[in-house]
């Protein structure tokens, strides 16, 4: 009888470790699947975030070229302005130098006409009075060549000066056809750099997106891992669990071999 209930207490006692101990295995290898599974998840984030930082370094590169090439089209810009200007500057004293060769213009041909309003109209002294007032024949050739001399030399003056109004106005027309065409070439400068402005902030909206994507990956590595650490600390509760449980079940096992009652003969056990 006292054999039986040994027996009986045995296989109750292995029964009760076998079953632990399956449900510790279990337990442990869906922890470490979950532990494996969050590992590879981790690894394809890191390639992902390789993949990313791969693709920022490309962006950033190509954006610096951009920044580079506008910077440049910008000096273009900043020469073309200040030629502008110079031709501007250059139109302003043209268009004075225009305004005094008129005036000296105006004031010639009113002397000339006022001159020749008195000789023939208004004056007490015409060509006629001039030319039969010669004493000799002599001078008669002197006056008639000194009045040529007057008519002449008051077209040779309205002469030069509508010549001088002339050439300032054509380097005044040239000046102005060379802004022209400075302000046609600052128009597509412009337009070039707000073409690569956009291009670069393109860019820039392409480098906020994928680093909006690595900041999202970077906190589900962070999350994983801290689920990994919490799934190890688990794990390492469960085996100290099951070690105390074992350490148990050996000193009952123990107590209860050392309390059965020994016989006297060599079949007691």
């Amino acid at each position: 009888m006292k054999t039986s209930g040994k027996k009986l207490f045995a296989a109750v006692l292995a029964g009760i470790i076998m079953l632990s101990a399956t449900a510790y295995a279990e337990t442990i290898s869906e922890i470490q699947d979950k532990i494996e599974q969050s590992k590879q998840q981790r690894s394809q984030n890191e390639q992902e975030i390789e993949n990313i930082e791969g693709q920022q370094q490309e962006v950033l590169e190509e954006k610096e070229v951009l920044d580079q090439q506008i910077t440049q089209i910008q000096q273009n810009i900043d020469e073309i302005e200040q030629v502008i200007e110079e031709s501007d500057a250059q139109i302003s004293v043209k268009n004075e130098e225009l305004q005094q060769a008129q005036e000296h213009l105006d004031e010639a041909n009113d002397q000339f006409k006022q001159r020749v309003k008195s000789m023939y109209m208004n004056g007490n002294i015409s060509y006629l009075e001039i030319l039969f007032g010669a004493e000799s024949f002599s001078d008669l050739l002197t006056r008639v060549n000194m009045l040529k001399y007057i008519v002449d030399n008051d077209n040779k003056i309205i002469a030069e000066i509508a010549d001088d109004k002339s050439t300032i106005e054509e380097a005044k027309n040239v000046i102005e056809e060379q802004k022209q065409q400075q302000e046609a070439a600052k128009g597509l400068q412009v337009e070039e750099k707000e073409r690569m402005q956009e291009s670069v902030d393109r860019k820039q909206e392409l480098m906020e997106s994928l680093e909006n994507d690595k900041d999202k990956l970077q906190q589900e590595q962070e999350k994983l891992k801290a689920s990994e650490d919490a799934m190890m600390r688990e794990m390492d509760r469960i085996e100290a669990e099951e070690r105390a449980k074992e350490q148990a079940s050996q000193s009952s096992a123990s107590s209860n071999s050392t309390s059965v009652p020994r016989g006297t003969g060599v079949m007691a056990w």
